[in-house]
């Protein structure tokens, strides 16, 4: 495992040349973002993040005909607790989430904080765009989400779903009525074990005629 504190911006893209398969993140410092950010690709990296209640600040990602958006682009699974990212400006194409794209297994979050504007063409979670599983707990997630698919406070995608009552979500959202539909839950968009139940959840259906294509969650 490779053990890397990160103090500032340039800690944090030190990682990208690095090989390894487990990283273990210690964030020493809140971070205010220069510039447009490059997602960094983990896809075979397991990543652990212990935040220390840091902020990241401004992360400004414009990249709407790439898929898998986010702080990272892919990533094998990943653990966080204890982070704020806040201000984040994001665009994207297919899949993408303030902290993480696409997670080819699992992740955890406890204690995150997400203030985030994102901007898809298909799916957007609050926190990671597409995972296997989740878990999820005491997290708040506020921002702007603009999406022409499916749109989840948490998670966009993902099989399996578990979290609790103290998840805190308040985000406003767009979508494209020249789509037929777009679906949005509070805390995944789109939950296979739930679709196989049958569950009734808090789920938004929005129709092609539909003319009113903003509103507000508590």
């Amino acid at each position: 495992m490779k053990i890397i504190v990160i103090g500032n911006q340039e800690d944090l893209d030190s990682i990208r040349n690095i090989e390894d398969d487990r990283f273990l993140l210690f964030f020493t410092k809140n971070i205010k973002f220069e510039g447009e950010f490059e997602p960094i690709n983990k896809e075979n990296s397991e990543i652990i993040i212990f935040g220390n209640n840091c902020t990241l600040e401004n992360i400004t990602i414009n990249k709407p005909n790439t898929n898998d958006i986010g702080l990272f682009s892919k990533v094998k699974s990943i653990n966080v607790r204890d982070l704020k990212i806040l201000n984040s400006r994001i665009k994207s194409g297919e899949v993408c989430g303030s902290l993480v794209g696409r997670v080819d297994s699992s992740i955890k979050a406890n204690n995150v904080t997400v203030y985030a504007n994102i901007d898809s063409d298909s799916i957007i979670g609050g926190i990671a765009g597409s995972t296997r599983t989740a878990n999820i707990s005491n997290c708040s997630i506020s921002g702007n989400f603009s999406a022409r698919g499916i749109i989840g406070g948490l998670i966009g995608i993902c099989n399996s779903f578990e979290g609790n009552k103290n998840n805190i979500h308040s985000f406003s959202f767009n979508t494209d009525p020249n789509y037929t539909t777009c679906t949005i839950h509070l805390d995944v968009g789109y939950l296979s074990e739930r679709e196989e139940k049958n569950l009734t959840m808090k789920l938004i259906p929005l129709m092609k005629d539909t003319t009113l294509s903003e509103y507000y969650i508590k």
